[in-house]
């Protein structure tokens, strides 16, 4: 009886120095179907994604640098509310148009 081990997931083989001909998420992927609605019709939408993904990262960005400056000066404005939550939400943005 042939005992897999942690290998055999990653296409090592089941057992040490058989090696199989594709690691399994590999032939899973191969195998997925195509013919879902979705398939290819991301990638119309890629340059606007981007500019999204490109201008959240900016927002972030300058967001924390503005908010680090104003608690390095004493403001209570940097930790407000309303300026957490914003940040919040430009990083759910970014997150959301990086997984796209």
């Amino acid at each position: 009886m042939r005992r897999l081990y942690a290998g055999a997931f990653f296409g090592w083989g089941s057992v040490p120095g058989e090696v199989s001909p594709a690691p399994f998420f590999l032939t899973w992927i191969n195998n997925r179907p195509r013919n879902r609605p979705d398939n290819g019709r991301v990638i119309e939408f890629y340059p606007q994604i981007r500019s999204v993904h490109i201008g959240a990262v900016i927002a972030s960005g300058s967001l924390f640098l503005l908010r680090g400056l104003l608690v390095q000066t004493g403001s209570r404005w940097g930790m407000a509310a309303s300026v957490r939550y914003l940040s919040y939400t430009i990083d759910t943005v970014l997150l959301a148009a990086a997984l796209m």
